[in-house]
């Protein structure tokens, strides 16, 4: 079971965690096209559309975790007096 009362400073390192991943697989995503567009061969483009395909939907995926950090981070937050 997932521990919800870690410490912030974890909390912090994890979303920077989950940001700097974000920012690698974006990269990724960028060289994927680049590479995409250079390629002539039938058999690569197929690859780099699968791979494309692929690091959206993990980029998507970090994306929403982040959000749910954040609004977890919040709503626990705003139930304190």
């Amino acid at each position: 079971m997932k521990n919800i009362f870690k410490p912030k400073l974890e909390e912090k390192d994890e979303l920077k965690e989950l940001t700097k991943i974000l920012y690698e697989v974006k990269k990724d995503i960028d060289e994927a096209y680049k590479m995409f567009e250079m390629t002539n061969d039938d058999f690569l483009v197929d690859a780099y559309i699968y791979q494309i395909n692929s690091l959206n939907a993990r980029y998507n995926y970090i994306l929403n975790e982040i959000k749910n950090k954040e609004n977890e981070k919040y709503i626990i937050t705003e139930g304190r007096v």
